[in-house]
């Protein structure tokens, strides 16, 4: 079973986007039950070097 991953959000106010988790010292969260990421470090081709620093792509949470 996957350890649950908790997700504290704030508005662009400072206020706090509350979530419905009421799990002790996770009260108020929005639990996360997927997590996706995808990166980039382009290289040459000739050398296999970096060209660019590397830049994330996609960013996804899914939550319950």
């Amino acid at each position: 079973m996957a350890i649950p991953a908790y997700l504290w959000l704030n508005d662009d106010g400072g206020a706090d986007i509350k979530g419905s988790v009421d799990v002790d010292d996770h009260e108020g969260s929005i639990e996360v039950t997927g997590f996706s990421h995808n990166l980039s470090l382009p290289t040459d081709g000739m050398v296999p070097l970096p060209m660019e620093m590397i830049r994330t792509i996609n960013f996804g949470l899914r939550r319950v």
